[in-house]
């Protein structure tokens, strides 16, 4: 097996191609070789197929061992029935806890997805021996199974987004909330169906796995399609724990935690362990929020209280409305990102609302982007900057409607430079 300044040399022949948006990257990545034969990574094969296996992430760092781990959920195509056509997508985003403490080997978590060309990313941060976290990214060639490029950008402590995405020609980006932090050549525009997305606490480098703090990914796993982010349906729980057939530690969905958003997935801490391929949720396609986007100027949209049909009596309950604006700081020819949120008085999540997002320009043309609230209150959203479009500040405002809710609105910006 190549030696550790081997693989490190070997790495430092691949020059990764960057673009930074506001961040500094590590231009050194930095490799250990892959685990040996006789670590459980290798004894816990016959438990996985081809398809469930992650890719580690391999960063340099001091370690208690040469093991690896994994709990985490990966989308579940197969579940569906009579057959299953793959869902390709154009990109995988997840939004995580950041948490910091110290570790000894390394612990991560992240997303991942592969393109038709085999060719593995994942994109999320780890902790190494120490409490400092770094958000990451990581390209494999699955064919040679090699690492291509590495990169990493600083990120705090307090819940970010992770996000792969398809770019131009075959190049993909990777981006920390919405800033681009590194690019690869995927030799392909679209996913493939080999290997499932996935959202992923990994383990790397320890002697035994050991139970993390509690951690919950945010938006389980979102894929994107036509330019529209949407949550993935179905996802289970694909490992076992040195060929057992329960997880190394704590997982739960909604179907363990009726309390959790139905996409979210919860992992450490008090969750309990599960079987091998257990579902962690499970939700009808039908209920994804469906996104129309315009280019033509908007027209006012009047607000609506609704009477109930028992009275004449107008039902004006408060809804509460947040707005995500990603990236803040963006280029021309690139897509602006918008989530938007609906809940009711009590922080209930408030679906099927009507969201109709304006985009103003800073030299006074509008836009409007609509879609509905899906069933975690949850609205995504897309704009198309243009090549030539002018730079300066744009602002966005959502104006949300519903049924029983008087309407409400919320503002942000960003900035095209």
């Amino acid at each position: 097996m190549p030696s550790k300044a081997l693989w490190f040399a070997l790495l430092l022949l691949v020059t990764p191609v960057f673009a930074v948006t506001g961040l500094q990257l590590s231009k050194s990545p930095l490799v250990w070789p892959a685990s040996t034969a006789g670590d459980s990574k290798q004894a816990d094969l016959s438990t996985r197929t081809a398809s469930q296996l992650p890719q580690q992430h391999l960063f340099a760092s001091a370690s208690s061992g040469s093991n690896y781990y994994y709990v985490g959920a990966q989308a579940a195509t197969s579940a569906c029935s009579p057959a299953c056509v793959p869902v390709f997508n154009t990109g995988a985003e997840t939004e995580v806890q950041v948490v910091s403490q110290p570790v000894t080997g390394c612990l991560s978590y992240w997303v991942g997805d592969d393109s038709q060309a085999n060719i593995w990313g994942q994109v999320g941060y780890y902790i190494c021996n120490g409490s400092t976290p770094v958000a990451f990214y990581q390209i494999w060639n699955l064919n040679a199974s090699s690492v291509l490029s590495t990169g990493t950008a600083p990120v705090s402590v307090g819940s970010h987004y992770f996000s792969m995405y398809f770019e131009y020609g075959t190049v993909w980006a990777f981006a920390l909330d919405g800033n681009v932090f590194g690019y690869q050549d995927m030799q392909s525009s679209i996913s493939s169906s080999t290997h499932p997305v996935q959202v992923v606490n990994e383990e790397g480098e320890v002697s035994a796995p050991w139970n993390p703090p509690q951690v919950q990914f945010g938006t389980g796993m979102l894929i994107e399609q036509a330019g529209i982010w949407t949550p993935v349906a179905s996802a289970l729980e694909p490992w076992g724990c040195v060929a057992s057939a329960q997880s190394c530690w704590g997982v739960e969905g909604g179907s363990q935690n009726s309390a959790l958003p139905t996409n979210d997935v919860v992992v450490g801490g008090g969750a309990p362990t599960l079987a091998l391929g257990t579902t962690l949720w499970n939700s009808a396609a039908s209920s994804e929020t469906t996104i129309t986007t315009f280019t033509s100027t908007v027209s006012t949209v009047a607000s609506m209280t609704t009477s109930t049909t028992s009275t004449s009596s107008v039902i004006s309950r408060a809804l509460a409305v947040s707005l995500r604006v990603l990236p803040a700081v963006n280029t021309q020819g690139s897509w602006e990102r918008f989530t938007v949120q609906a809940t009711d008085s009590n922080g209930n999540p408030v679906s099927g609302a009507s969201v109709s997002l304006t985009i103003g320009t800073p030299v006074g043309n509008s836009y409007s982007v609509s879609g509905v609230t899906n069933a975690n209150g949850v609205a995504y959203l897309h704009y198309g900057v243009s090549a030539t479009a002018p730079m300066g500040r744009y602002q966005v405002s959502a104006i949300v409607m519903a049924q029983v809710y008087s309407s409400a609105i919320t503002t942000g910006s960003f900035i095209i430079i």
